[in-house]
C-alpha cells in the first residue's frame, strides 16, 4: 500500500499507538522528540510513562539514555526505593 513518503505501515502503527498513549493520559511535554515517545510506546503503565516523560523533561535526557533507563529499570527501583522510605516512615511514627 502506498502511504506517501516517510509513511509505511509501521509508522503509522506508531502513531496510532501515540494518540492512544495521549488518550490515556500520559503527558505531551515539547522537550521530547518522536524519538522519544517511539521509546515508550512498548511501556504499558502510565505512571511509569509519565515517571520517563518527567525525567525526560526536566534531565533534558537524549534518545539513547531514556532508552537505558527504560532497559536498566530505572522506574521499577524508584518505585521500589520511595515503598521502602515510606515503610520506614511510618515504622518511625508508630513506635
Amino acid at each position: 500500500m502506498e502511504l506517501g513518503k516517510g509513511f509505511d505501515t509501521s509508522s503509522l502503527k506508531r502513531m496510532r499507538q501515540f494518540y492512544l498513549l495521549i488518550q490515556k493520559g500520559a503527558s505531551l511535554e515539547h522537550q521530547l522528540s518522536w524519538s522519544h515517545y517511539k521509546q515508550l510506546l512498548s511501556l504499558k503503565d502510565i505512571t511509569e510513562i509519565n515517571y520517563y516523560i518527567n525525567r525526560v523533561s526536566i534531565y533534558h535526557w537524549s534518545k539513547r539514555t531514556l532508552q537505558e533507563k527504560i532497559k536498566n529499570k530505572e522506574y521499577q527501583r524508584y518505585r521500589k526505593t520511595i515503598y521502602i522510605i515510606l515503610r520506614l516512615l511510618l515504622q518511625n511514627y508508630m513506635h
